[in-house]
């Protein structure tokens, strides 16, 4: 059953998905949600973000394998997950908006960090009982605690983890894909 959310409903009544759609949304089996529109209008709510809350979407669950007939720069095959946190962190709509200055809270909770890190260790369980847990803890506080909940987390699980800074990340990724497994970071680090 199509229905209409987002900006174009959101020009015509002033609201990009109401309570009624939510409770549509919770009715279904399935949704299948394509690309969205969000406008930089302070006045704009995200219809991503509403779902993701009001349905509890907490987990990203990204699988990467090479395509067979794409050429890749990087060497060797690879098969790897990223569990994303998809409910806090820097989408935690607390944010104000001043004539000089803005503010977006960046909000990482113990459950959030506890449950994003038991579903990344439910899928290394079936793979390969590896873990690299993705953060800046150099310099972000909130990212300390999310790395040693994680840390929490995998050595009561039993899985084998490291953890990594995000940039040393994301270049070990380009060139050394296949050292990577499951792949567990918050929702800023996850974005791919």
């Amino acid at each position: 059953m199509p229905f209409e959310i987002g900006f174009g409903k959101w020009k015509k009544t002033g609201s990009a998905i109401t309570d009624d759609d939510i409770r549509l949304i919770k009715e279904c089996d399935c949704v299948l949600f394509g690309a969205i529109t969000t406008p930089p209008d302070p006045n704009y709510k995200s219809v991503l973000l509403r779902i993701r809350k009001e349905l509890d979407m907490y987990a990203n669950i990204r699988p990467f394998k090479p395509l067979r007939n794409v050429q890749l720069p990087c060497s060797g095959d690879f098969d790897l997950v990223i569990v994303r946190e998809n409910t806090e962190g820097m989408y935690s709509g607390v944010e104000e908006l001043h004539k000089d200055v803005a503010y977006t809270t960046r909000i990482i909770t113990r459950n959030g960090s506890e449950r994003i890190a038991e579903q990344a260790c439910r899928i290394a369980k079936q793979r390969k009982k590896k873990l690299t847990i993705v953060h800046k803890a150099n310099v972000l506080k909130s990212d300390s605690f999310f790395r040693d909940v994680c840390i929490e987390v995998a050595k009561k699980n039993g899985i084998i983890y490291h953890e990594m800074f995000v940039d040393a990340m994301a270049y070990d990724m380009i060139l050394h894909p296949e050292k990577f497994d499951v792949i567990v970071t918050t929702n800023l680090f996850g974005i791919s």
